[in-house]
């Protein structure tokens, strides 16, 4: 219901502003933002992030700093500008690891390997993914361990490795059936079901 989180959001904004909060004031502009993505008024989503970005910076806080260039990165891959996605996740990165953040690590390498991924540079995507699978691992993430492992099978399914394909589908499979994913686990049917289909195995598939 993204009209009344708005609503709550820009209230919260003005007495964060009021009492001057500026952690709060650059959380809720991050929040805003998200809400204005998900929306796809990406101008808008990049105005709010770009000003807790710049609050983050005058305050020293490292975790809010990364978490918007984080965001501003997947503005940018969502408007298919893969150079400055590339250049903000990075950013994002090193801080991310300067300040020990593994799951901002795992979830920023997942995102610069889902963009080699669309320009089609598989060998540079699994690079990435193969980074991000071994945290999410060490971390025992199970959700984000699936995630990673439907991204590397449909990788592999591209570069025509099909069993590899359908041994990350099935791993991803058995973890989201586990925690009860049922988006995850209709993502990782359908690209089981596409994997069979190019095997020419349409019972399977079908399946």
């Amino acid at each position: 219901n993204y009209d009344k989180a708005l609503e709550y959001l820009l209230k919260s904004l003005k007495l964060y502003r009021k009492i001057g909060d500026s952690f709060g004031t650059a959380s809720a502009l991050t929040n805003i933002g998200i809400v204005y993505k998900d929306l796809s008024n990406y101008d808008k989503s990049l105005k709010y992030q770009l000003e807790s970005l710049q609050i983050s910076r005058d305050i020293d806080d490292k975790t809010g700093i990364a978490n918007s260039l984080h965001n501003i990165g997947i503005i940018y891959l969502n408007l298919k500008n893969y150079n400055k996605a590339v250049e903000f996740y990075q950013k994002s990165l090193k801080i991310e690891e300067e300040i020990g953040d593994q799951r901002g690590v795992a979830s920023t390498l997942n995102n610069i390997g889902i963009i080699y991924d669309d320009l089609k540079n598989f060998a540079k995507a699994l690079e990435y993914y193969h980074k991000s699978e071994a945290i999410y691992e060490e971390m025992q993430d199970k959700n984000g361990s699936a995630n990673i492992y439907n991204n590397i099978g449909v990788c592999y399914e591209n570069l025509n490795q099909y069993e590899k394909a359908l041994e990350y589908d099935f791993k991803a499979k058995i973890i989201f059936e586990k925690i009860g994913n049922k988006k995850g686990i209709a993502a990782t049917l359908d690209n089981i079901g596409a994997v069979y289909l190019k095997l020419k195995d349409y019972s399977n598939a079908e399946k």
